[in-house]
């Protein structure tokens, strides 16, 4: 969203969280068998305490959001941090890197449980230099090193001339 002096981060920001809680209170509603709410980043842990609250439901927060490699966090993401990782039941951190980062909002006890790829998705030595395509998914900012990716991908492709990235 955006008006004509440019995007309002903060607007965003409590629109979704409003969309969001909107969202949740409506399903919870409808569906009576509801064990556990599971959100992905912090910003959709910010409803745990209520939800356990109203709802008697368990809420799990797994967190992979390079947002908090950030520098500079603005005042309310590290209060929603904060309230999202103090509310849940279960936080998860993708890497102890992550977790420690986590660590600074929560005094709280944080799993780690890493992102995971099946070994289909492994390609043998022999295989690498076949025609074969790289996908990227994730949002693309500075943290997530997609200039890195880019220029070692070029790299790769002098070597294997049948190789595609895909962002």
């Amino acid at each position: 969203y955006s008006l004509p002096c440019g995007p309002i981060p903060i607007v965003y920001d409590l629109l979704y969280l409003w969309i969001t809680r909107r969202i949740l209170c409506s399903y919870l509603k409808r569906e009576k068998n509801v064990d556990v709410v599971y959100g992905h980043f912090y910003i959709n842990g910010f409803w745990a305490k209520n939800i356990k609250k109203q709802h008697r439901i368990k809420y799990v927060l797994t967190e992979h959001s390079s947002e908090l490699y950030e520098i500079k966090l603005s005042k309310l993401h590290r209060a929603i941090m904060k309230r999202a990782y103090e509310n849940v039941d279960c936080p998860i951190g993708v890497s102890e890197a992550l977790k420690n980062r986590m660590q600074e909002y929560t005094e709280r006890k944080i799993t780690v449980i890493p992102n995971i790829l099946s070994k289909e998705f492994y390609v043998s030595k022999q295989d690498r230099c076949g025609k074969f395509i790289y996908l990227c998914i994730g949002h693309v900012i500075e943290a997530k090193g997609i200039r890195v990716l880019v220029k070692s991908f070029e790299k790769l492709q002098n070597m294997c001339p049948n190789t595609q990235l895909l962002v």
